[in-house]
């Protein structure tokens, strides 16, 4: 390759020379060493000045994202969504991006998010990187399903971002978190009415999410007029409880008590 900026310095080409021959999207530290004879300490600086000259980023300690290709004169800084699919990546994790972020994009809500919140099977943290906020949230394999994979401009690589189903779900399963239960009820209840969604989101309750969820949301369903029989899939995930709880945990704890789904039903429904 051609030293189109001067910074890169011999080793710096050599570098991206490696890298770019191999289509390596990620470099740890200690794999350099050998295919381009450096010392531990000189792999460590090299790294550590491609880092500070914006040539790559760092992900987290050992581990750095490497661009496709090198800017000319200018500074290489990478989306948050390349950094949050790149981090998984390094984590071997599956992930989607979910709360306010996916709120926004479904038109769920105009508030704007001040970190992105991400659900996956390996990384428990908040972790920032540069000027931005990443929560991630460590769940179950099995939630992590229902996403929409979105190319990101300008980068060979996608993101996963949860579907509508999905984040409705994730609003209300996930209540304590997003403290807005009575507003996921009422985006519930306008997607109701669609087939195709109401269906996904009936096979997703009943596959992913907590008992408690499943009953909240089977009997809110009902509530809505939803046929019984497209409820079985949940009923049948249910067992047979002596306990209560209510619709929406942070109201007050008094209303009409349903057997059948063991539910407190203390909401007042959006009209």
């Amino acid at each position: 390759m051609q030293n189109k900026n001067p910074k890169l310095g011999p080793l710096g080409i050599r570098f991206f020379s490696y890298v770019q021959a191999r289509h390596l999207s990620i470099v740890h530290l200690g794999e350099l060493q050998r295919p381009l004879g450096l010392t531990p300490l000189q792999e460590r600086r090299l790294l550590a000045r491609l880092n500070k000259s914006d040539f790559i980023f760092r992900l987290q300690r050992g581990i750095y994202i490497i661009p496709d290709k090198i800017t000319s004169g200018s500074s290489w800084m990478p989306s948050e969504y390349l950094v949050i699919a790149r981090y998984m990546e390094a984590h071997d994790a599956q992930y989607y991006l979910g709360g306010l972020m996916a709120f926004n994009r479904h038109g769920l809500s105009t508030q704007i998010a001040n970190q992105f919140t991400v659900y996956n099977n390996k990384v428990s943290a908040l972790k920032k990187f540069g000027k931005f906020t990443v929560k991630f949230i460590k769940v179950a394999s099995k939630r992590i399903c229902d996403f929409d994979s979105f190319p990101i401009p300008g980068e060979q690589q996608n993101v996963n971002i949860a579907n509508l189903a999905r984040t409705i779900l994730d609003a209300i399963h996930d209540w304590k978190t997003y403290q807005i239960l009575s507003q996921a009820y009422g985006w519930l209840k306008k997607y109701s009415a669609d087939r195709k969604f109401l269906s996904d989101f009936i096979r997703l309750t009943a596959q992913t999410a907590n008992c408690n969820t499943k009953r909240r949301v089977g009997f809110y369903l009902e509530k809505l007029g939803v046929n019984n029989s497209l409820l079985l899939p949940i009923l049948k995930k249910l067992n047979p409880t002596a306990g209560w709880i209510a619709l929406n945990p942070s109201s007050n704890q008094t209303g009409k008590t349903i057997k059948k789904w063991g539910i407190i039903d203390n909401v007042k429904y959006p009209q």
